[in-house]
């Protein structure tokens, strides 16, 4: 699934953790806020995301200097009606083949999590 996010196109569910929230629990949420599905979910593993190195980085950044990003696989089990009253406008299902030619800004890392993500 892909959402289609007001501010970048195209792109996978994600966000931020919020306090006293899991990483799992968070992934879930976002699922739900920005695709409107739920389901079970599975981490594929984590990067860690430095900016120490990063000139363009300021203590007002809304990231941390030194971060965490998850990665996890849903096994969607319910679709809910799509509304879009957060973040995403759209939703749809694409061949996972077919990605890179959809998401806004598809690297390497995204694909790893992928072809990670096709092997359950």
């Amino acid at each position: 699934m892909l959402v289609y996010l007001k501010k970048r196109g195209w792109d996978l569910p994600g966000g931020h953790v919020e306090k006293g929230e899991t990483p799992k629990a968070a992934f879930q949420r976002e699922c739900f806020e920005e695709g409107y599905v739920s389901g079970d979910c599975t981490l594929l593993g984590c990067i860690k995301v430095n900016h120490e190195k990063n000139s363009a980085w300021n203590e007002t950044s809304p990231y941390p200097k030194i971060g965490y990003q998850a990665f996890y696989r849903m096994n969607v089990s319910t679709l809910h009606p799509f509304s879009g009253h957060f973040e995403a406008t759209k939703r749809t299902f694409v061949d996972p083949n077919q990605y890179g030619g959809w998401h806004h800004g598809w690297h390497r890392v995204y694909a790893s999590a992928l072809t990670e993500a096709l092997r359950f």
